[in-house]
């Protein structure tokens, strides 16, 4: 019974509710763009937790301040499980290794991840031939009605495909999320020509398997993006020419 309402919905939002307020408690801020972030000014130094359903991490520049959040976990929760803690510049959370090692950045890296979705790809034939230069090409968004359905089975498969896609684009591999975006929309209906599409996707992640997501920071605050965008292609000026 136990278990039956751990896997319930609303027992994951009563939980986050029951977390939430007692990290505002504890004198922390719930980031109010991401209500899973929450921060707290400790000796002059920011503390950063974040957590899924019940998964906490904790970071700041005093260890001190972490064996504190630890402790008061431990007096919070422990009654209902003993807290298992994991410290260390490498994390292994969520499906991500978490790597800090290196000063000013975080390496994510969710290798294992994506060779389980290569491993479990029903036809690795189709992976062989010439390489993609990308995920997808420019016919990417253009749905093609003509095209025959996929049966039953494989339509099952394309929906979990696109799936693990979706959550390994969220995380690591922001690479393929233009894909994702697509065949994310196409789920409930897939055809032959989403299929191809969704295959040349997966090339591209069996072609990229040890690829890695690295975010540095410099200390500068200022969010640097560097955007590969067509410019004027689609261009009307005030008289409709």
């Amino acid at each position: 019974l136990s278990k039956g309402l751990h896997g319930l919905l609303q027992s994951a939002l009563l939980f986050y509710c029951k977390l939430q307020s007692e990290l505002e408690d504890y004198g922390s801020i719930v980031n109010p763009y991401d209500p899973c972030v929450a921060n707290k000014m400790i000796n002059g130094k920011q503390m950063t937790v974040t957590w899924h359903v019940d998964d906490l991490k904790s970071s700041h520049v005093d260890p001190e301040v972490n064996d504190e959040f630890m402790q008061w976990i431990e007096q919070t929760y422990g009654t209902i499980g003993k807290v298992k803690v994991h410290r260390g510049t490498t994390h292994d959370y969520l499906g991500m290794i978490l790597d800090y090692s290196i000063e000013g950045q975080v390496s994510i890296d969710m290798i294992d991840y994506v060779k389980s979705m290569v491993e479990n790809y029903p036809n690795p034939n189709e992976f062989m031939g010439k390489k993609v230069t990308a995920p997808w090409n420019e016919d990417l968004f253009k749905v093609d009605e003509s095209s025959p359905a996929l049966d039953k089975k494989m339509a099952k498969q394309f929906h979990t495909i696109t799936a693990q896609g979706l959550f390994l684009c969220k995380r690591g591999r922001p690479d393929i999320a233009p894909a994702i975006a697509y065949l994310s929309t196409r789920v409930h209906n897939p055809n032959e020509k989403d299929w191809a599409k969704l295959t040349r996707m997966m090339k591209y992640l069996h072609q990229t398997v040890n690829d890695r997501l690295t975010l540095r920071a410099d200390g500068s605050k200022m969010l640097k993006w560097h955007v590969d965008a067509a410019q004027q292609r689609h261009v009307k000026t005030a008289h409709g020419q």
